[in-house]
């Protein structure tokens, strides 16, 4: 049996709910282009954050697993 951490299940699915809300407010009925910008601005950002604590899980695994 794998054991998983909690951390690790909770990460994609944060992810996935800020996908969502992200669409959500792009598929709305933007009135002005700054509006669509700034959200996109956002979503962006948002993508970034979770690449660079994606990356910093992985390469500390991978550390720990040299010093073993």
């Amino acid at each position: 049996m794998i054991l998983v951490d909690s951390s690790c299940v909770e990460l994609p699915l944060k992810l996935k709910l800020l996908i969502e809300v992200g669409y959500k407010l792009l598929s709305l009925d933007i009135n002005s282009h700054f509006l669509f910008l700034t959200h996109l601005v956002i979503f962006i950002i948002i993508i970034i954050f979770f690449f660079i604590i994606l990356f910093t899980i992985t390469n500390q695994e991978t550390l720990s697993g040299f010093t073993t």
